[in-house]
C-alpha cells in the first residue's frame, strides 16, 4: 500500500544519460589518474558546511542543505562533499495554513532534494549521517500542535510530516550516484498524531525517493532506518516502452522503518544488489502503517513494474510480509541468490505478478497465492521450508497448520532443490498441490508431508525425522498421491528405495 502523493510532480528531462563525468562550481579538467580525479572533484564539490551547516548533532543544517540543493539544481548537476563522520540534524515541521499548504498545519521540509538535473549528481557521504531533528510532527496536529483522531479512510485535512525525503530525485535525466552514508529517520523521537490515509500513516517520510527519473540511478553503502514511511520509495517511469534503467541499489541496508524497506510503485529495468529490506515495523517503531513489508512491488498511477532483479538480497523478519506483490501490472521478476524469510506473516505473496522466478534462494515461512501457470511462478535450485533451523536467530518460520504452500496451487514449477517440512503439526499437509516437480528434494525432518504433484527427473522423498504421507505409485502401502513421469526414489530409516515411473509423459 503506497502513500498519496503529497508533493507536486514536475516534468522530467527524458534525453538518457547512462554515464556522466562531475561537473560542478567552476570548470574543472579531469584528467586519467584516480588521484588527480578525486582531489579534482573534492576541490570542486559543494560542502554543507559551504552553506553553513555545522555537522555537530545539535545544530539544525536544514537551511544549509537547502541552499546546497538549490545550488546544484542550478546548475543542472554536481557533486555534494559531507564530512567524514559528522552528524547532521535536519527536517522539522514548520507551521503552515492548511487552506494555503494543501491541508498541512505543519509542513515537511525539503533536505537533499534534486531536481531536472540533466548532468551527474553525485552525494559522497563519507560516513556521515543525517538524522532528523527530535520531536519532529508526523500524522495529523490540529494548528495549536495538538494531535487529533480520524476515522480511517481519513484523506482531509490536519496534516504534519517532518521531512518529504531526507534525499529526493526527481525529473533528473543525468545520472545519480549517492554513496557511503546514514540516514537516520530518528521515528522514535518524533511527535506522533493520528493516521492519515486508508491505513496507518502514508504521508512524506522516507529516506530515499526517486520519482520520474529517466536517468540511471545508484545507491551504494547506504543505510536509511526508523523512517516514518519507507527507506527507499522508487516512482520511475513505466509503461510498455521505457527502457530498462538499470538504476538500484548495492550494499544498502533499509531496516526498522514504518511501511517497508522499499516501496517500489513504477519502473522497469531496475537492479537491487547485496541489499537488506528488513525488520518493517519491528523493535518499538511508533508508527504501524501497512503492509509492513520487506519489499512491495506495487505498480500505480496507470504505470508498470516488470524487469525487476534482487541479487543476494535479504528480505527478512517483517511485520508484514518478506516479499509482497501488492497490486497492479506487476511482472518479469527474478530473485537470485537470496533470503526471504516470513516469521509474522508469509514469506512470499503475490496478487497475481506474472512471470516470478526464484533462483538459488533460500525462501523460509510459507508462501501464498501462487498463481501457476505459464506466466506461474517459477523456483529453480531453491530450498522452500519452514524449518525453525534455517530462520536466523532461532526465530520461527511462519507456517500456519504446518504449510508451506496454500492448497489448490496448479502450474507452479520446482525445478531440482529442495522443498523441506521442518514443523511438527497435528495433522497431514496436501502443501504441494499440483505443482510440477522436476528433480526436486521433498524432505520431511519433523511433521508429517502430504505431495500432490507430478513428478519427472528423478525426484527423491527423504523422511529425515518426519514422514511423508503420501507418494507417486503408493510406495509400502501408502495412498496413492501425484504422478511420478520417471523414476523416483525413497529413503526411509536410511534405506534407499528407487521406484518406476508411474505415468507416461
Amino acid at each position: 500500500m503506497a502513500m498519496t502523493d503529497m508533493t507536486s510532480i514536475k516534468p522530467g528531462r527524458w534525453d538518457v544519460t547512462r554515464r556522466g563525468f562531475i561537473r560542478a562550481a567552476g570548470a574543472v579538467l579531469v584528467t586519467a589518474c584516480g588521484n588527480e580525479r578525486a582531489t579534482a572533484e573534492q576541490a570542486a564539490a559543494y560542502t554543507p558546511e559551504g552553506f553553513g551547516a555545522k555537522g555537530d548533532g545539535r545544530t539544525n543544517d536544514t537551511a544549509a542543505f537547502q541552499a546546497l540543493s538549490a545550488a546544484i539544481n542550478a546548475r543542472s548537476g554536481g557533486t555534494v562533499m559531507l564530512r567524514k563522520g559528522a552528524v547532521y540534524i535536519v527536517g522539522g515541521s514548520k507551521p503552515a495554513d492548511p487552506k494555503r499548504s494543501g491541508g498541512y498545519t505543519f509542513t515537511p521540509a525539503d533536505i537533499l532534494r534534486f531536481t531536472d538535473c540533466r548532468n551527474a549528481v553525485v552525494v559522497h557521504g563519507n560516513g556521515a549521517t543525517l538524522r532528523a531533528v527530535d520531536g519532529y510532527r508526523f500524522g495529523t496536529f490540529s494548528s495549536d500542535g495538538a494531535p487529533t483522531r480520524n476515522a480511517l479512510p481519513y484523506y482531509g485535512p490536519q496534516i504534519a510530516a517532518g521531512y518529504s525525503a531526507m534525499i529526493f530525485v526527481e525529473g533528473c535525466s543525468g545520472s545519480v550516484l549517492i554513496e557511503n552514508l546514514e540516514l537516520d529517520g530518528n521515528v522514535g523521537r518524533a511527535r506522533i498524531g493520528g493516521p492519515w490515509g486508508d491505513a496507518g500513516y502514508q504521508l512524506p517520510g522516507s529516506g530515499l525517493q526517486f520519482r520520474n527519473n529517466s536517468g540511471r540511478w545508484r545507491v551504494v553503502n547506504v543505510r536509511a532506518h526508523h523512517h516514518p514511511l519507507d527507506g527507499i520509495h522508487v516512482n520511475d517511469p513505466g509503461d510498455a516502452t521505457t527502457p530498462p534503467s538499470g538504476s538500484g541499489t548495492e550494499g544498502c541496508d533499509f531496516d526498522q522503518n514504518g511501511r517497508q524497506g522499499l516501496s517500489l510503485v513504477g519502473g522497469v529495468g531496475h537492479i537491487f544488489r547485496t541489499s537488506k529490506f528488513r525488520r518493517t515495523r519491528r523493535d518499538g517503531v511508533p508508527v504501524q502503517s501497512a503492509p509492513g513489508a520487506g519489499v512491495d512491488l506495487e505498480a500505480e498511477g496507470g504505470r508498470v513494474v516488470r524487469d525487476i532483479r534482487f541479487e543476494r538480497c535479504e528480505m527478512s523478519d517483517n511485520v508484514g510480509v518478506a516479499f509482497l506483490h501488492g497490486g497492479g501490472p506487476v511482472s518479469n521478476i527474478t530473485v537470485v541468490d537470496s533470503l526471504l524469510l516470513g516469521t509474522t506473516t508469509w514469506s512470499y505473496y503475490s496478487s497475481g505478478a506474472k512471470s516470478v522466478r526464484f533462483v538459488r534462494t533460500r525462501i523460509v515461512g510459507a508462501v501464498v497465492n501462487l498463481i501457476g501457470g505459464e506466466q506461474g511462478e517459477v523456483f529453480e535450485d531453491c530450498l522452500l521450508t519452514n524449518d525453525p533451523a534455517e530462520a536466523p536467530r532461532g526465530q520461527t518460520p511462519f507456517s500456519p497448520s504446518g504449510f508451506i504452500i496454500q492448497d489448490a496451487v496448479r502450474g507452479v514449477r520446482f525445478i531440482r532443490g529442495e522443498i523441506r517440512n521442518g514443523q511438527p503439526v497435528s495433522s497431514r499437509n496436501g502443501n504441494l498441490d499440483q505443482m510440477t516437480l522436476e528433480g526436486t528434494t521433498i524432505r520431511a525432518t519433523a511433521g508429517s508431508l502430504i505431495v500432490y504433484g507430478r513428478c519427472s527427473k528423478g525426484c527423491r522423498f527423504v523422511e529425515d525425522g518426519g514422514t511423508i504421507g503420501g507418494l507417486p505409485g503408493g510406495a509400502d502401502g501408502k495412498v496413492t498421491i501425484g504422478q511420478a513421469e520417471d523414476g523416483w526414489s525413497l529413503v526411509r530409516r536410511g534405506r534407499t528405495t528407487r521406484f518406476p515411473a508411474t505415468v507416461r509423459r
